[in-house]
């Protein structure tokens, strides 16, 4: 009786193995399908800005989840969902034409991202800073750096105020580690 339990406990285990790598192997399939279209311009803008490719599979993932005429209920567009009047400052930055339509071209929009996510890792002391200034906008991180209630030594955010923002902090968190796993094997 014990014998035959065993042997009934092996199967569902391993039958549970297969259904959890089956959908594992979807799960990453369809991630990767989702980035082909876009990974040589996200390699490109990784070495043009000294980024992570794997941070920005997150925070297109986290963003737009790769759909390129995305618009936010706030009116940011595209892949990196870079706002408006924060794509007009990067164009006069970089000295190019801009209309708020070319965030909709996914080059433009990976660019313009990139670039201003470089902008927010160098003026932020870690990354979790970084990525909720991108989301929630770099004074409300300053904001909350000096309030003791949520940062203790005003360098790191011990807490993230906005739900939104200290969620989007670690889903990107959980995709970079998987795009992290899958840029060696599949690109």
């Amino acid at each position: 009786m014990i014998t035959k339990t065993l042997k009934n406990i092996g199967k569902i285990v391993l039958l549970s193995a297969l259904l959890l790598s089956i959908a594992l192997f979807i799960f990453f399939y369809v991630e990767i399908k989702k980035t082909e279209s876009y990974s040589q311009e996200i390699f490109s803008a990784a070495e043009s800005y000294e980024l992570s490719p794997a941070l920005i599979f997150a925070v297109i993932r986290a963003e737009s989840n790769y759909a390129p005429n995305a618009v936010s209920r706030s009116n940011a567009r595209g892949l990196m969902q870079i706002m408006p009047a924060t794509a007009s400052d990067i164009a006069n930055t970089k000295g190019v034409v801009y209309d708020v339509n070319a965030l909709f071209d996914y080059k433009i929009n990976i660019d313009f991202g990139c670039y201003y996510l470089k902008q927010m890792l160098d003026s932020s002391n870690n990354q979790e800073n970084a990525l909720a200034s991108y989301n929630a906008g770099i004074g409300n991180v300053e904001k909350w750096l000096t309030n003791v209630e949520y940062s203790t030594d005003q360098k790191t955010l011990d807490y993230i105020p906005y739900s939104e923002t200290r969620k989007y902090v670690k889903k990107i968190a959980f995709f970079e580690k998987i795009y992290q796993f899958l840029i060696p094997i599949y690109y």
